[in-house]
Order: C-alpha cells, then structure tokens, then sequence
C-alpha cells in the first residue's frame, strides 16, 4: 500500500504555541494529529440512540417510554418544560411531572436500551425498539401515559380502518373567516380568528 503523501501545514502561530505551552503538540504535525483525533471524538459518524424510561420516585412506577438522541438528562428537561406549555399533547405524563415536582422531586430517567446508528436503517430500528418496549410494558400491566399513540399487543384485534375525513385548510385570513362558525358574537368570533390564525399560519 502506498505510503500518504505528505501535505504542508500552516497553523497560527498563537495556536501551535498554546499547544505547546498544555504540552499536547510541539510539531504543527503532532497539532494536527491532535485536532484531527478531537474532531473525530467530537463529532462520530455514528449517532447513539436511548431508549429509556421515565420513573416516578414517589411509588417507584414506570409511567414513560420514550427515545432520545441526547443525553438523558437533557431530555428530561424537555419534559420538565412541558409543564408551561399549554399545547402539549401529552397531559396525563405532564400531571404525573407535576405531581413530583409539587413533591420537590424530579422523574428518574433510566436507560433501558442504546442502539448505535450508523445508517438510516438503524434509525428505523430504534423506532421500532422503542414501540417493542412499550408494548413490552403494557403487556405486563404497566400503567404508561405513552398516549399520543396506540401500541397494541400482538392478540389486540386488529381495528378496521376507517378513510380519512376530508378537512378543509384555509390557505388565507378571508378563507378562515368564511369557515367561523356564524353563531359566535363578534366578542367570541374575535377570538375564535385569532386562535386559528395562529393554529392555520394565515
């Protein structure tokens, strides 16, 4: 195998000599190597997945499943932050948050499971472990306020499906007028515009 050809390197003065001052490079080569094995280090090729669990400290009980690309602590300051969010989907977790913090406590994150994802495929199958482990869970009769979705069991029947509604979305304020419910006072059609505004983007 061919040996690499060498490359000139030029590194700011400032720079190299910091390194040599902390006694980690004193060739802009050793610089080089050092930065490339940071970088590396700091940002992997791979992307690690958690699946994991959210406890209740005051009884111990599982109420949670979920899955995160970053660290488990700074996902549960994501949950923590539903708590002031009056959009959140999930109002019989964000309940049980509240419960704990009233307690001056805070939910216990435990990993259950780390997938390494290299590829998209693996991706797909950190979804597909985080669905084994709540269905797991609520086979097992744990209570998990995992609401937003269904996860049956394999022996839930399977349910008919059933065609969507077909739902109009005003593209504009004149469409979303037209669509206000006429019984509303002016006082609550007001109203009724402005949420929708917002929820419509119009």
């Amino acid at each position: 195998m061919n040996k690499t050809e060498p490359i000139g390197v030029r590194f700011d003065v400032n720079l190299l000599d910091r390194l040599k001052e902390e006694g980690i490079a004193d060739t802009p080569q050793a610089a080089l190597n050092f930065l490339s094995t940071d970088f590396l280090v700091n940002h992997p090729t791979e992307k690690v997945v958690h699946i994991y669990k959210l406890i209740n400290p005051l009884d111990k009980s599982v109420f949670y499943v979920g899955k995160t690309e970053k660290p488990p602590t700074v996902r549960l300051y994501g949950h923590l932050s539903e708590l002031n969010n009056p959009y959140t989907k999930n109002d019989d977790k964000v309940e049980i948050i509240r419960t704990i913090i009233e307690n001056k406590k805070f939910p216990i994150v435990q990993i259950i499971e780390t997938i390494v994802c290299s590829c998209d495929e693996d991706f797909l199958k950190s979804k597909d472990r985080e669905t084994f482990w709540i269905k797991k869970l609520l086979k097992e009769g744990v209570s998990l306020m995992n609401r937003e979705r269904k996860y049956p069991t394999d022996d839930t029947p399977k349910a008919k499906k059933i065609p969507k509604e077909i739902v109009f979305i005003p593209k504009n304020l004149k469409e979303l007028k037209s669509i206000c419910p006429k019984e509303l006072t002016s006082f609550d059609r007001s109203d009724w515009i402005r949420i929708n505004r917002l929820k419509y983007g119009v």
